[in-house]
């Protein structure tokens, strides 16, 4: 077969046959043993080659080849050692797992030998690539690549392993050349044609998989992992493959599964160990990842740029400012690397994404910038500036270094995308409001940005007054929306990734807030901007006051505080249940739950935590504190010594009174702590041991009810009244069962004759209410749901019995009231504020109704009949000036309303600018005038003209 790369800029075609010397002979010798090894069996590999290591030099390869894909590194050395110096094949194999272990020297000697015996061995002028490469002599590299290329142009090669190489060499070959079309025809011609040669070569699918996850090419990668893995389940660098996927796509757990996976294969595997130290620092372990990368990884390749850029990412954060200091720990390693490699790509790619993770986006600039300059052509160098230069804002330079990139690479599937998201941009309109820089796009967001502007410029110095800080630049915020097909969400995904990603509906890096609009078609809910905004603007001001260096649950903890609204529902019977069971989180664990949750319950946890660590610092103490805190952050400090600096206290101290804090606001809402059931077998055995306890006869009867076995439900309920009469539990299941019946009244005479007022069972409570109510006895149903929420305080449930029970009864007041209370429990729940509002203003409570509409607008900005009630409520106040800007906004979303447009003439004409008003009366028809509202426009207007 032959296969057809572009090499110098053209086309070699050829069928020439060239004997591939001792290489091929590793297949031919032991073709049973080597399928073995392909098919993952390395038990039954190992010991087929064994046989023959010690007479065959291509049995010793194989026997290596098993060993080090088990981590059994020393093993795999000593089956070569015999043979070295007298095969080919074997010198080749022992430079290539000399180079990966870091040893150049050995390396370097291995290949020269080789290839002063055959100058065309594939495999070996391969690995003299590979160090040309990592010692900056990036020209001698390329030269090879291309004489590679040129060799599989001008011959017929039937080796899948031999063509692996050149497909290596043809990959680094058109990357340098920018000859992206290669990409396509390795993927989609090259690898399926060397299966078809092999079909057990699973190596063909891993390499194709490595080279589309370069480019972003996420789906296609995982099928070519994934179908590595059906040939090879035991290829540890295909499930390492996998686990790059998942943590790029933020599945954490799916990629530690897939670490510990290829680790159990080979326990030595580099790329195995720099993600979990990957991981730990995701984590913000930053220990844990430190001592992984020194301890570990390391160790396996004292030399390997991957590991060091890392290492030189970790220095940095730890040393602050000080790392660029001549004989700092990052300056030494970037010395180092540097005089093994002037152009270590690799090096600060790594180190670029490490800092990326904890906003430490400027050192990553800045060591990107520097490598840019030694290896002006290497792609992937630019996009990686580019993307955080995105970040930053930087718009601008971000699409130079885009474009350079695409240039060079189109097939780089995050530069595309980063590149249409630039011209998306392109359409948005951008004005400076209060100290931000907004952009939006004018047509569908015109007006949210209207109200977003204003929201800012009244939040965001305020916020800055909080915190002591105020940015030294005006902070981006984009709101995102539907554009070429694309959902906002989507291009919120490409915005702060490269990657259309679903995900949050804003976040923010610190110099940038980016929110979807909540105009976006694919949002399912309408959702509250204004507090979205305000947490994310939380973010700009406390990362960059810290200079990035606050951790994730304090930044987290003052912006859900900033929010200043009651604890959303779903917090606290997990606060409860988790308090109870002791499985809180702590300052060790905490961020695990914003960056690696368990479960969507460790998130929301960890949230609701991080508000609590806030109010538990202001508890007696004013919110200096919190500036203080974050001042220690910013000199630097680790959150023990920051603690300490602060409150006087250990942290082990400061967790103490922490815990205590929260079992006292566990402990006020022990009432929403759920009942503990036993199961039905477990109830069955209970009462036969125990034959006379009314509680457990009570709770069997009520298992039968549930069950839908009424006669032993029954049965059981009456002998638990035998045993204790009036027995509330007992009493409740023989009431259901009346109701059943048909016998609503004898139920509930039983209820009120076993409620207990002072220690009420709740269940009795609920049944005996609902029965009044249904009877209509509002009196009784009233005093009923209130006893249960005055035991049950902190559940919702009563509130909205209680809403019901006024609205059959028509006590318009008091529903609003708990209307209202549940409002507050639900900040984006914009229809029952809208109801509020219009209730509001039939009973002339004005000041209510702006509340209620003002909170409204800030959930659903594009409904004109909220704008309309709006208004009406501010004129209430007396404040036309206002009032016109809700009129004015009903007229652009509904310019057919003929009533909002005589409102906003009236209001300007109120406001005396009578001209003003004429120009809105102007374009209206005459039938539009002919009504009492236009009539007395007119006669305000001639008597506004009269001296």
């Amino acid at each position: 077969m032959a296969y057809n790369f572009r090499c110098g800029g053209a086309y070699v075609l050829g069928m020439v046959l060239i004997a591939l010397g001792p290489l091929s002979r590793v297949h031919a010798a032991t073709p049973e043993a080597l399928h073995l090894l392909r098919t993952g069996k390395y038990a039954e590999a190992e010991e087929a080659y064994s046989l023959e290591a010690s007479q065959s030099p291509a049995a010793a390869v194989g026997l290596a080849k098993t060993c080090a894909a088990q981590g059994k590194l020393e093993k795999s050395e000593a089956a070569l050692a015999p043979w070295i110096g007298k095969d080919p094949a074997v010198d080749t194999e022992a430079a290539r797992m000399a180079f990966d272990r870091g040893d150049r020297e050995a390396a370097e000697k291995l290949v020269e030998a080789v290839l002063d015996r055959d100058s065309a061995n594939v495999a070996a002028l391969w690995v003299q690539a590979e160090l040309e490469r990592t010692s900056g002599r990036r020209n001698e590299a390329a030269a090879i690549c291309q004489r590679l290329v040129k060799f599989h142009n001008e011959s017929k090669i039937s080796d899948a392993e031999t063509l692996r190489w050149i497909g290596l060499a043809a990959a680094r070959h058109a990357a340098w050349n920018s000859a992206s079309d290669q990409f396509r025809f390795l993927t989609s011609a090259f690898y399926p044609d060397v299966l078809a040669l092999e079909p057990d070569f699973w190596q063909a699918h891993y390499d194709a998989g490595r080279l589309l996850l370069e480019k972003y090419n996420q789906g296609d990668a995982a099928k070519q992992f994934r179908a590595a893995l059906e040939i090879n389940p035991q290829a540890a660098d295909a499930h390492v493959g996998l686990a790059e996927l998942a943590l790029l796509q933020r599945k954490v757990e799916e990629a530690e599964a897939s670490v510990r996976r290829a680790l159990e294969i080979n326990p030595s595997h580099a790329g195995a160990l720099r993600l979990r130290a990957d991981i730990a620092w995701l984590n913000s372990q930053f220990d844990d990842a430190l001592n992984h990368l020194e301890n570990r990884t390391l160790p396996a390749n004292p030399v390997s740029e991957e590991t060091l850029g890392r290492l030189i990412a970790a220095k940095i954060v730890s040393e602050g400012n000080r790392w660029r200091e001549e004989g700092s720990a990052a300056q030494a390693i970037l010395s180092k690397t540097l005089q093994q490699n002037p152009q270590p790509d690799d090096c600060y790619l790594a180190a670029a994404r490490w800092l990326e993770v904890h906003h430490r986006k400027r050192e990553a600039a800045e060591l990107l910038t520097g490598a840019i300059q030694a290896s002006p052509e290497e792609p992937r160098l630019a996009a990686a500036l580019g993307l955080i230069r995105m970040q930053m804002g930087r718009e601008a330079e971000a699409r130079d270094l885009f474009r350079e990139a695409f240039d060079r690479d189109p097939f780089n599937v995050r530069t595309g995308n980063m590149l249409e998201l630039l011209e998306v941009l392109d359409g948005l309109k951008t004005e400076e409001v209060a100290g931000c820089v907004l952009r939006y796009e004018e047509r569908r967001d015109g007006l949210l940005a209207s109200y977003a502007a204003e929201f800012l410029a009244n939040d965001y110095p305020r916020l800055c007054q909080l915190f002591g800080f105020t940015p030294s630049e005006p902070p981006l915020v984009e709101i995102l929306n539907e554009s070429r097909g694309v959902s906002g969400a989507q291009w919120f995904g490409t915005r702060m990734t490269g990657l259309p990603y679903v995900g949050p509906v804003a976040a923010c890096t610190g110099d940038i807030v980016v929110m979807v609009s909540p105009n976006d078609p694919a949002i399912g809910q309408k959702f509250n901007w204004a507090e979205t905004l305000r947490h994310e603007m939380v973010h700009v001001v406390t990362l960059q006051q810290t200079g990035y260096r606050i951790p994730h649950w304090y930044t987290e903890g003052l912006a859900v505080w900033c929010e200043g609204r009651p604890r959303p529902l779903p917090w606290n019977p997990l606060l409860v249940r988790r308090e109870a069971a002791d499985t809180l989180l702590n300052l060790s664990n905490i961020d695990l739950g914003f960056t690696r949750p368990d479960s969507c319950e460790d998130r929301a946890l960890a949230y609701c935590q991080a508000e609590l660590y806030v109010e538990y610092m202001l508890k007696g103490r004013t919110d200096q504190v919190l500036r203080d805190l974050l001042g220690a952050y910013a000199e630097g400090l680790a959150t023990g010594d920051a603690l300490e600096q602060v409150f006087g206290i250990s942290c082990e101290e400061f967790e103490r009174g922490y815990r205590q804090y929260v079992g006292e606001v566990a402990g006020a809402m022990a009432d929403l702590l759920p009942e503990v059931e036993r199961t039905f077998p477990e109830l069955l055995a209970a009462n036969r041991e125990n034959p006379q306890d009314a509680d457990l006869a009570a709770d069997l009867a009520h298992a039968y009810l549930q069950r839908g076995a009424l006669r032993e439900a029954l049965a059981e309920a009456r002998r638990a009244l035998e045993i204790s009469a009036r027995h509330a539990r007992a009493t409740y299941v023989a009431a259901r069962l009346h109701v059943q019946a048909g016998r609503p009244e004898m139920a509930a005479a039983l209820l009120e004759d076993c409620l207990d007022e002072e220690s009420p069972d709740l269940k009795v409570v609920n049944l005996l209410a609902g029965l009044r109510l249904k009877a209509r006895e509002f009196g009784a149903a009233e005093r009923f749901y209130r006893l249960g929420r005055q035991h049950n305080p902190n559940n919702p449930a009563w509130l909205r019995h209680l809403q019901r029970t006024y609205e059959w009864q028509g006590d318009e007041t008091k529903s609003m009231q708990v209307t209202a209370l549940l409002a507050e429990m639900d900040p984006s729940d914009v229809a029952t504020r809208k109801k509020l509002a219009q209730k509001a203003l039939e009973s002339g409570d004005y000041v209510e109704a702006v509340k209620w509409a003002n909170q409204a607008v800030q959930i659903d900005v594009n409904d004109a009949e909220l704008h309309k009630a709006f208004a009406e409520a501010l004129i209430g106040r007396h404040n036309r000036k206002m009032a016109l800007r809700e009129l004015e906004a009903a007229v652009r979303l509904e310019p057919e309303d003929i009533d909002s447009q005589l409102a906003v003439a009236e209001t300007l004409v109120v406001l005396g600018r009578k001209e003003e008003a004429r120009a809105v009366l102007a374009p209206l028809s005459g039938a539009a005038l002919d009504r009492p509202r236009a009539a007395r426009l007119q006669e305000m207007l001639e008597a506004a003209d009269r001296p």
